[in-house]
């Protein structure tokens, strides 16, 4: 068992060597930041197989789109104390139904605190084998640790087996005009990363507003979206889309 100190609990990426740490667990902060992590991760450093990055070329592409368009990123001291923000996901067996089913079907995700980095790598991806949000825990492995929001992705992934893309990213004015552009919208008690994150998109799921609209805003994460869709390029064009549509109200209203 590896030690894990508080950098590293604050979502701080493990470095790539050859070294391996198995079974590495990290508890739940109550650290309120922006990319800390609040469930418990059951991490295996281990590098990822050439299977197990085959979204990764798609990723990376929306990525670099989305934080051209400021909606990833991280250093800035001016934005969340400098830390990263913004992470994407995909499914590895496509629209698996019945691994869903079953709540452990593996996705890629961006790995914690990546955010700054203009180019992600292998190292820079996690691999996420199960998701428990009534445990609030995490099983995965790789190079890096999974990304705070990893409880979040893994949910919709349940609700929704046609999926196979989340992108979450922080886009302000977006975000300040979210009732300009009806979004939808978790309530500001409900913190991302968590169980009640995860209960909440099974409300939103129930009342079947959130698998026809796809995206919502969450208003007790500053800055937030949450956008999904079943191609990479369905997420992605529909959150610059939705920049644009924000810029054309701002215009307006000057």
């Amino acid at each position: 068992m590896a030690k894990v100190d508080q950098e590293t609990l604050l979502g701080q990426a493990s470095p790539t060597d050859s070294q391996t740490w198995v079974d590495d667990t990290l508890s739940p902060s109550s650290d309120e930041r922006e990319g800390v992590i609040r469930f418990t991760a059951h991490h295996t450093t281990r590098p990822l197989t050439q299977s197990e990055q085959t979204p990764i070329p798609q990723l990376n592409y929306w990525r670099r789109q989305l934080k051209q368009a400021g909606m990833v990123g991280g250093g800035d001291p001016s934005r969340y104390h400098g830390l990263g923000f913004g992470n994407l996901s995909a499914k590895l067996k496509q629209n698996n139904s019945e691994a869903l089913a079953l709540g452990n079907d593996e996705f890629l995700i961006t790995s914690s605190q990546t955010g700054h980095f203009n180019t992600l790598n292998v190292a820079h991806y996690t691999l996420v084998t199960a998701c428990h949000p009534p445990q609030n825990s995490v099983v995965s492995f790789g190079e890096s640790l999974p990304s705070s929001e990893t409880l979040t992705h893994g949910m919709v992934y349940l609700l929704y087996p046609s999926i196979s893309w989340v992108f979450h990213v922080h886009a302000p004015l977006v975000w300040r005009l979210r009732k300009d552009l009806k979004l939808l919208s978790t309530p500001t008690q409900v913190k991302y990363g968590t169980p009640e994150m995860a209960d909440m998109l099974r409300s939103l799921d129930h009342s079947g507003h959130l698998h026809h609209e796809r995206i919502l805003a969450m208003d007790g994460h500053e800055d937030g979206l949450l956008c999904f869709g079943e191609t990479a390029s369905e997420v992605g064009k529909r959150l610059l889309s939705l920049q644009q549509r924000a810029q054309h109200i701002k215009k307006d209203k000057c």
